[in-house]
């Protein structure tokens, strides 16, 4: 054999050896400030496993168990002996400026989810890419919004039922530390102020518990009846902070359903159970979908396109949304309680076409799902949600999301993989039947019009016969 062949030989050998090697998935640690069981941040893991397992990402998740000392330990444990390619953090009271400089020191890039940080530890830390280069960015929802909401919605509701000024509010907040509890709190009291005929008896807090806002309630109460107070609103920041008032009002012989207006936030099982049984006025919420949304947008980073534009600063912001008793009313899948979930209606508003482009509005509208695809409501007037949280189960409030998000590659991926679970291969190719077409971005971001063939389907895809507008 010549020297020739040889090389030409050698030259087949390695094309064939490189092309045999898959490619290493993306690797993402997300050093959750929760407790396992803990129901909001197991909502915020579960949306970010099922994003992982459909965009090829290995996702390790790590519980803090709500101890800032812990996790800082397991952040730098972390950061130091498995240097994933990304780090999602939390910043959780106020403690994630150290865990950020050390994954910068060790080359890893990271996010900020839910909780960026306050002007003063900005002061510390810079901006995004700039002081702490490997910094990409925050995704936060508009907590203040959502505080003015829940404080709008105890107003109607004291309104509707005649309860007569002045009219006594105890406020129950999470911490007095994490951003969006303050940013929460500062919305509230920004609406209270608007209203003359309101009284702020106690702001107290409960570390966003159950159990402990039970006991403050409790106090409270004791407190307004030696005071001979007639207590009327309660404002919680979070659905276990409501159940634990409720569950106070009840012991001290008073309802929720008639004495004394209470609203929540988190959209949980247990906030739209209460909602139904008429305890609840509102749990605003829909923020535990940003755990996918980071995923997609890291995903995205790796691949070449870039979140950042000067006008964003690498910070990207979107609104909460209300669930209320008006916009709420049971579906069919009600009634499946053997496997704890629930379907809710609600109504949402498209985007404005001025939105600035540091603000994303979530979830959008969608079609109906399919438990009402019998009906199917038209897009633009109400959205379907299944409180169980898997993707498989939010997909069209996820597509509005991550549609306003501006990317594309990710995006489309997600959503195929979402809208036509049978397709596996690639977007735009045909399974079982189903033809998912993603258009090019535009200039303007993405605009993402998927369609599903329906002559081989039925029942459950219902729901994608919409295209995205």
């Amino acid at each position: 054999m010549s020297i020739r062949e040889l090389l030409r030989l050698g030259a087949i050998v390695a094309v064939l050896l490189a092309t045999s090697v898959p490619a290493r998935a993306m690797s993402v640690t997300f050093i959750n400030p929760g407790k396992q069981g803990e129901v909001f941040w197991d909502m915020v893991t579960r949306t970010m496993e099922a994003a992982a397992r459909d965009l090829d990402i290995e996702l390790d998740v790590i519980y803090a168990e709500r101890n800032r000392v812990q996790m800082r330990t397991l952040g730098l444990e972390h950061i130091a002996r498995h240097r994933p390619d990304y780090l999602v953090l939390v910043n959780e009271e106020q403690a994630a400026e150290e865990l950020v400089a050390a994954a910068d020191a060790a080359g890893i890039r990271t996010l900020m989810l839910l909780n960026s940080f306050t002007d003063e530890q900005r002061g510390r830390v810079g901006e995004p890419r700039g002081r702490l280069k490997h910094w990409l960015g925050s995704l936060t929802p508009d907590n203040a919004s959502a505080g003015r909401r829940m404080m709008k919605a105890l107003q109607h509701c004291a309104q509707e039922r005649g309860l007569p000024a002045p009219r006594h509010l105890l406020a129950i907040g999470g911490d007095r530390v994490t951003p969006a509890s303050l940013d929460r709190n500062a919305g509230m009291l920004a609406e209270l102020e608007r209203q003359p005929d309101t009284v702020l008896d106690r702001f107290l807090y409960a570390n966003w518990n159950q159990t402990d806002a039970r006991e403050a309630t409790a106090q409270y109460l004791q407190w307004a009846q030696r005071n001979q107070i007639r207590p009327a609103l309660i404002w919680a920041a979070n659905d276990p902070i409501a159940a634990g008032a409720i569950d106070a009002l009840e012991a001290a012989g008073l309802s929720a359903t008639e004495d004394i207006c209470v609203v929540g936030l988190n959209w949980s099982q247990q906030g739209l159970t209460l909602l139904q049984q008429g305890k609840l006025q509102l749990t605003d919420g829909g923020h535990f979908l940003a755990g996918g949304w980071a995923l997609v947008l890291l995903r995205d980073y790796d691949r070449g396109l870039d979140f950042y534009t000067p006008d964003n600063g690498g910070q990207l912001r979107f609104a909460m949304q209300s669930i209320e008793p008006a916009t709420w009313r049971p579906t069919s899948s009600t009634s499946a309680t053997a496997t704890g979930t629930a379907s809710i209606i609600v109504n949402c508003c498209a985007p404005p076409r001025t939105a600035p482009p540091t603000t994303f509005h979530w979830p959008g509208c969608c079609a109906a799902s399919s438990a009402r695809a019998a009906t199917a409501t038209p897009v633009g007037r109400h959205c379907s949600h299944d409180s169980q949280t898997s993707l498989d189960s939010l997909q069209v409030p996820l597509h509005h999301a991550l549609r306003h998000a501006g990317r594309t590659a990710a995006v489309a991926q997600l959503l195929a993989l979402h809208q036509c679970p049978a397709l596996r291969s690639g977007v735009g190719r045909k399974a079982e039947g189903r033809r998912c077409l993603c258009p090019p971005a535009r200039r303007t971001g993405v605009e993402l019009r998927q369609r599903c063939d329906r002559r081989h389907t039925a029942g459950t895809d219902d729901r994608f016969r919409h295209a995205a507008r």
